[in-house]
């Protein structure tokens, strides 16, 4: 368990790497070591006005991490997080309110949320189709307050939350068609989702609930 030792304040997207635990924080990325987790983390500072780092994902040994105030996403080399250069984030490409992110193969999905809550045609979910030549491209033209991704095993659903309607569905890759779900209760403000083989779990901040939902295959 990481001690409350002070030196997070809104903790945000997490991931394991090697023994290291990642935590997305208020202007911060903070890495703990998981055999040690009494001691203090490496503290990775983002760039002035950076505030909210939010989400990131891993591809090989590098990491792309998302500030959604100013759309910005940074990348990092992982490649020993026990021992990380804490001065190599370096900007990557920057998306109107990039918020959650995922990766698969050399395909990078990246979620649009309107920081200030006002819901403009930027605010989609993009992609990008080479992750080592950084272009962004809109999914769909569907504007929302997109969250929380996640891709299906067989990677042909991209899976999202939208805080506009509010909403829980996903993008069929193959049909290029956004199908909703019936989370089967009310929801406020679905966030970062977990999927796990057929089973979702959407937290819904408002309710201060964790709602899991059952995927039809």
């Amino acid at each position: 368990m990481v001690p409350a030792d002070g030196n997070l304040s809104a903790p945000k997207g997490m991931l394991v790497k090697d023994s290291c635990l990642l935590i997305a924080d208020v202007g911060k990325l903070a890495v703990y070591d998981l055999r040690d987790t009494a001691a203090a983390p490496q503290i990775v500072r983002f760039p002035d006005g950076e505030l909210y780092v939010n989400d990131m994902a891993l591809h090989g040994n590098t990491l792309y991490v998302t500030v959604t105030n100013t759309g910005s996403i940074y990348s990092l080399d992982v490649s020993t997080p026990a021992q990380l250069d804490t001065a190599g984030l370096k900007p990557y490409i920057t998306i109107p309110g990039a918020n959650g992110i995922v990766i698969r193969n050399d395909t990078m999905y990246i979620a649009s949320y309107p920081p200030d809550g006002t819901t403009t045609p930027d605010n989609v979910i993009y992609y990008i189709d080479n992750i080592s030549t950084p272009v962004a491209n809109k999914l769909f033209d569907r504007p929302g307050q997109y969250d929380g991704l996640a891709l299906s095993e067989d990677g042909q659903r991209l899976y999202f939350t939208n805080w506009v309607g509010p909403e829980i569905g996903y993008y069929d890759l193959s049909t290029r068609s956004v199908e909703l779900l019936d989370p089967g209760t009310q929801l406020m403000g679905p966030a970062r989702i977990s999927l796990k083989s057929d089973t979702l779990y959407i937290p819904d901040l408002p309710n201060s609930k964790v709602v899991v939902l059952k995927i039809k295959k």
